[in-house]
């Protein structure tokens, strides 16, 4: 009776195949916890919206904190700056370079929009 004889390659082809699929396996793993699908669990960040009228012309320098929103001329009547910000409270500047001053208002996530106005050169802020 004859025996059966193993087929070497055929064993090794199979055995490398195994450790291709093996090695796809941790790549695809690898991918998804190094780049995770959906949003991070980070807190959602608020967008603040700032409307300025009346500022058509001027150079103004607005900052919400320590990001510069505006620096330069004014094209519109009407100017609309946002930002998204995590903070809670916020310090909004804004500064005028013809009338050479700064204006600061507190503002919290809940004012906005707000909308700040140039009365008698005199800067001013209304909340919603």
């Amino acid at each position: 009776m004859k025996h059966a004889k193993l087929n070497h390659n055929k064993q090794f082809m199979f055995g490398i195949m195994a450790m291709a699929l093996v090695v796809i396996g941790v790549v695809i793993l690898f991918w998804l916890w190094c780049f995770p699908m959906g949003n991070a669990d980070t807190p959602e960040a608020k967008r603040y919206a700032i409307h300025l009228v009346g500022f058509q012309g001027d150079s103004l320098q607005v900052s919400l904190d320590d990001q510069v929103l505006l620096d330069g001329a004014v094209d519109g009547d009407t100017c609309i700056l946002g930002s998204d910000y995590p903070e809670k409270q916020a310090v909004l500047m804004v500064g005028s370079f013809r009338t050479d001053e700064l204006v600061t208002f507190e503002i919290t996530d809940e004012d906005s929009p707000v909308t700040v106005w140039r009365e008698n050169e005199e800067i001013k802020m209304r909340k919603k």
